[in-house]
């Protein structure tokens, strides 16, 4: 058992990777929070999420990468505890990781929006997500 499997368990980041949707907060520079609903995908016991280099999320996690994720519906209403975490964008080997497993969990949704990004101009970006209490 790697450390990521045991860091995933230990904080329930695990358990948080299997709703369909969570409530992923970013911080604005003023420290105002933006909650947005996302899919997780958990690899080799290490949990994802994409997005797009454009985003607003993606904007704020280069100048802060703290988040808060909990269970949530499609809108983003949260429904359970939250977890503090932080986020580490993922190339390479990661990344292939990240997208077959994305593949695996969401067949349709995993070759419709990198493409829509492609076609945007946009670059699909992965990060991972580290609880706050694992020291990696």
């Amino acid at each position: 058992m790697n450390q990521h499997v045991s860091i995933a368990t230990r904080t329930g980041l695990q358990d948080l990777s299997r709703q369909t949707f969570v409530a992923l907060t970013t911080f604005r520079k003023s420290g105002k929070p933006v909650t947005t609903p996302m899919h997780l995908v958990e690899a080799k016991g290490r949990v994802f999420f994409r997005t797009y280099n454009a985003a607003g999320k993606a904007k704020r996690l280069v100048r802060n990468p703290d988040v808060t994720l909990a269970p949530a519906d499609i809108r983003g209403n949260v429904h359970g505890d939250t977890l503090k975490a932080s986020t580490h964008l993922v190339q390479g080997e990661d990344e292939a990781l990240v997208i077959s497993a994305m593949k695996q969990q969401y067949p349709v949704s995993q070759r419709l929006i990198p493409l829509y990004h492609k076609l945007r101009g946009w670059k699909t970006l992965h990060y991972e997500v580290i609880p706050q209490s694992a020291s990696i």
